[in-house]
């Protein structure tokens, strides 16, 4: 199964216990590879070979058997909606959901919203946000709660490994 870079966000939840069988060409191109991991064929649209025909089978096997029960138990995870705070300012950027180290990588930044006013770019990590902290995705989240519409604060990012200090006013969230 491929899945294209611009669905990974959208799955980014699964990539981190979820083997995504692909074959790409090369030395060991028929075992699995994480999506987003290292050998993650995105690159390689062109170069993708199809699953070998028993790992086809395994696969389809799998899913046959799915297909038999009833009622798949489900195990309801913890909720974690009810954390997510209310913020009513953006920075105007696309987070990247697979970063996995601190602070909040940016994967992309919008025209004429504050990020792209105040010259920060894809690839930036924001690590701090006035005197806020920023060691994941729910402290980014949560420091944005704190700003009001036309705030102008300090957000300091990490680009390549120097830290730069970036004055950002907000705006509504749109």
């Amino acid at each position: 199964i491929f899945l294209p870079s611009s669905l990974q966000p959208s799955l980014s939840h699964w990539s981190s216990t979820l083997e995504v069988l692909v074959a790409a060409p090369g030395e060991g191109a028929d075992m699995p590879v994480p999506v987003g991991g290292p050998g993650d064929p995105a690159a390689l649209v062109g170069d993708l070979q199809p699953v070998p025909a028993p790992r086809r089978v395994l696969i389809e096997g799998v899913v046959l058997q799915l297909d038999k029960i009833d009622d798949i138990p489900f195990k309801k995870t913890k909720d974690e909606s009810a954390e997510t705070p209310n913020f009513k300012v953006t920075l105007g950027v696309m987070p990247d959901y697979m970063f996995t180290g601190k602070g909040m990588r940016i994967d992309a930044v919008r025209e004429e919203r504050p990020a792209h006013q105040a010259d920060m770019m894809a690839g930036d990590v924001v690590i701090k946000m006035g005197d806020l902290e920023i060691f994941d995705m729910m402290s980014y989240m949560k420091a944005l709660a704190e700003f009001e519409p036309g705030a102008t604060i300090t957000v300091t990012v990490k680009r390549g490994d120097d830290e730069i200090e970036k004055k950002v006013t907000f705006e509504s969230k749109k």
